[in-house]
């Protein structure tokens, strides 16, 4: 939560946004101006309450559930715990329909994305807002190198392994 984008390589920035029933995520001006020569990706997965879903608490036993590595299950037990804060017991017994968010699995060009003029005044910094993708138009897996691998997190999402 307190890294600017949320995966790093070294000519690509990948940015997870994820909202509940309307795909309208809140950025970072910041955020969405990637270093010189670098190409930022926004994945966006939109899912909505539901009775038969998943807690936030089962999914994340279902990703621990995949990782090897211990120190990569306490990071990821640490973004949950940093991301939610003293929210976690709010959210605890909400479920979330996880063939809703698979469906709605969605990549953007960020330099596609809508944003506030990035001139700012020097007296002004730390500027955040909300962005409603629906009418910025989705990348195809197939033109950006990388990406389609990430198409597999659709099958993922819904539990499908390939181990």
């Amino acid at each position: 939560p307190f890294e600017l984008h949320d995966f790093v390589a070294t000519a690509t920035r990948l940015e997870v946004k994820t909202a509940i029933d309307i795909r309208r995520h809140h950025f970072t001006l910041e955020q969405l101006q990637p270093p010189a020569g670098t190409r930022l990706v926004i994945c966006s997965i939109v899912t909505k309450r539901s009775t038969r879903g998943l807690t936030i608490d089962e999914l994340r036993a279902r990703i621990l559930d995949r990782v090897n590595d211990p120190h990569l299950a306490f990071r990821v037990e640490q973004t949950i715990a940093s991301t939610l804060g003293d929210r976690w017991l709010d959210t605890t017994s909400q479920r979330y329909a996880l063939d809703v968010a698979a469906s709605t699995l969605a990549f953007y060009d960020g330099a596609l994305v809508p944003r506030v003029n990035p001139n700012l005044p020097p007296e002004v910094s730390r500027v955040r807002f909300v962005v409603e993708l629906d009418a910025v138009p989705t990348l195809d897996a197939s033109v950006f190198p990388g990406l389609g691998s990430l198409t597999g997190l659709r099958g993922r999402l819904r539990g499908e392994t390939n181990r």
